[in-house]
């Protein structure tokens, strides 16, 4: 099985933490779970990231779990 790496883009990071910390501020340690889900559901992507449906185009996305946010890749 071929393996991939996942490659988070600056801008993405910048996304993520701003939505940690509103998360944070709405509730105290909710961010923290949330970058924690987030980082895990992108991290998927490495064993196989054809098992996510393209949405637009060629676009895919995987759901953040629990939360209402999908990483576009």
């Amino acid at each position: 099985m071929k393996k991939y790496k996942v490659k988070i883009e600056p801008q993405a990071l910048t996304d993520i933490q701003q939505i940690t910390d509103w998360y944070n501020e709405a509730q105290p340690g909710l961010g923290k779970r949330f970058q924690s889900v987030a980082i895990k559901q992108i991290n998927s992507l490495n064993k196989d990231p054809h098992i996510y449906a393209i949405r637009y185009k060629e676009i895919r996305c995987v759901i953040i779990k629990k939360f209402p946010y999908m990483a576009h890749f």
